[in-house]
This record gives structure tokens, C-alpha cells and sequence, in this order.
């Protein structure tokens, strides 16, 4: 049960900060995005 909830709220997080990135990518434009990957 620990293991799935543990699983699960790794998943939510990459899923947040995937939308998030990708979110301030469009915002940004290209010069974030390459900061980012810099990072």
C-alpha cells in the first residue's frame, strides 16, 4: 500500500513538473527552455 502511494505521488510530481516546464517553455519561449536544460 506504502509502496503504491510512494509510486503515485513520484507520477503526480514528474506530471506537475512536466506541465509546469512545459507551460513556462511556451511562455518563455525558446531562451527559457534552453536555461532549463542548462539547469
Amino acid at each position: 500500500m506504502k509502496r503504491q502511494l510512494k509510486i503515485d505521488e513520484t507520477l503526480v510530481s514528474h506530471l506537475i513538473k512536466k506541465t509546469f516546464t512545459e507551460g513556462l517553455s511556451v511562455f518563455y519561449g525558446n531562451k527559457y527552455r534552453k536555461i532549463w536544460d542548462f539547469l
